[in-house]
């Protein structure tokens, strides 16, 4: 599903690219920039959640995923991009406190052998996180936030051409396309809108309020 995701929102903005006579940059910032980005946006998290998805109910990953801004408000405090703030900091250690309740007692994880599947969609929040930061600090300027997701995300497509293959885990969309199929479909158009507008939020509001 995440192979799919990445490689029909790269071939919806290439075809964006076409239509509006518009041309990818590849100088060696905005490269580096696709790289960096579309691994903590795109590869990394998606292969986590995915996986985890199998062994953690969907209310907590729905938690986990609810830790990127807290994450994110944390290192752009530290970082000085954010100005520190109480308040902010007393919803930081709520949320740090929702973490420790979701794992340690045994009535709201009752299978104990999914804790380290809950650190791993953890773990993909945190990517999310660095992904917020180095899109708040390294996109160039005056940057159009869909043509730069269409760089992320044929980056993306590319990482994980070769490990699909050599795991065996690409799936075809086999015409007639049914339910699950147009499911996909519909997420990758879905997830380049939100992208797009959300990287175009980052720079103008800030990492942490998007």
């Amino acid at each position: 599903v995440n192979y799919w995701q990445s490689l029909i929102g790269a071939a919806i903005l290439i075809s964006y690219l076409v239509l509006t006579r518009q041309s990818l940059p590849i100088g060696r910032n905005y490269l580096s920039f696709y790289l960096i980005c579309g691994f903590l946006g795109s590869v990394v998290p998606g292969l986590l959640y995915f996986y985890a998805v199998i062994h953690v109910s969907p209310g907590v990953l729905a938690i986990t995923i609810a830790t990127v801004p807290i994450m994110t408000y944390i290192a752009a405090a530290l970082i000085k991009i954010e100005r520190r703030s109480t308040f902010r900091m007393l919803g930081v250690c709520f949320g740090a406190l929702s973490i420790i309740l979701l794992i340690v007692p045994t009535e709201s994880l009752p299978d104990r052998s999914a804790v380290p599947w809950v650190f791993a969609a953890i773990a993909a929040a945190a990517c999310y996180t660095a992904e917020n930061l180095v899109i708040a600090i390294r996109l160039p300027a005056g940057a159009n936030a869909f043509v730069v997701l269409g760089g992320m995300l044929i980056t993306a497509t590319l990482i994980m051409t070769p490990f699909v293959l050599a795991t065996d885990t690409f799936v075809p969309l086999s015409w007639p396309w049914g339910a699950s199929d147009w499911a996909i479909i519909g997420l990758a158009i879905l997830s380049v809108v939100c992208y797009g507008l959300f990287i175009g939020l980052v720079v103008r509001a800030g990492p942490v309020f998007a």
